[in-house]
């Protein structure tokens, strides 16, 4: 019994250190990636279709690199924590794909600031849907999952601007890496730790199950 207390204990810092550990990864390879899928998908399709592509590829690979951080610091709390290795990838790369191509569609009839700002929110309310999407089928607390998905999301992002700016001096890469490690710590520490409250109270109970 206190082998698996102090073991529950752990999940959380170690989830919040593998998500960033693997954001950084995720943000290495989106980086790699991303130029040559745009020309690609742009000239075959259009500079819509690139951003789409973009899009979901640097979202949906960064929440890729977070979910198994996301699952270690929830699994002894959260049963269906194992649907969210692919659901939360899913929701990113819909957020990505919806967020950047709507911002880049209308770039050519609204004003920079409006298209941005329409983006973002459509981005992220992509997210918050698939996420609620996800967890409706395992859990009647699906609309708290998507809120603190969104959430997440949001401090995961900030945290990556904070340290942009901070960081802006050290080079691209190294700026860009530890901006991917900030992503990654943030949102688990966030989602992870509102999702073991989710499960239980009590260590060993699971979260109750959509009827």
């Amino acid at each position: 019994m206190t082998g698996s207390s102090s073991r529950d204990r752990r999940a959380w810092p170690l989830g919040v250190l593998a998500s960033a550990v693997g954001a950084v990864v995720a943000s290495y390879l989106a980086r790699l990636l991303s130029g040559p899928l745009g020309i690609a998908v742009g000239e075959a399709i259009g500079p819509v279709a690139a951003e789409v592509a973009i899009g979901a590829l640097v979202v949906g690979g960064m929440t890729l690199g977070v979910a198994p951080g996301l699952w270690l610091a929830a699994r002894s709390r959260v049963a269906w924590a194992g649907v969210l290795l692919w659901g939360l990838p899913v929701g990113g790369g819909a957020a990505g794909a919806v967020g950047l191509g709507l911002w880049a569609a209308m770039g050519g009839v609204a004003g920079g600031v409006a298209a941005a700002v329409t983006g973002s929110l459509a981005g992220l309310g992509a997210f918050a849907a698939v996420q609620w999407a996800v967890a409706s089928r395992h859990t009647a607390r699906a609309g708290r999952w998507a809120a603190t998905s969104l959430a997440s999301l949001f401090a995961a992002f900030l945290a990556t601007f904070v340290f942009g700016v901070a960081l802006a001096g050290l080079g691209d890469a190294a700026g860009q890496g530890l901006g991917g490690a900030a992503f990654g710590a943030a949102y688990t520490a966030v989602a992870g730790g509102v999702l073991r409250r989710m499960g239980s109270r009590a260590l060993g109970s699971v979260d109750p199950p959509r009827s």
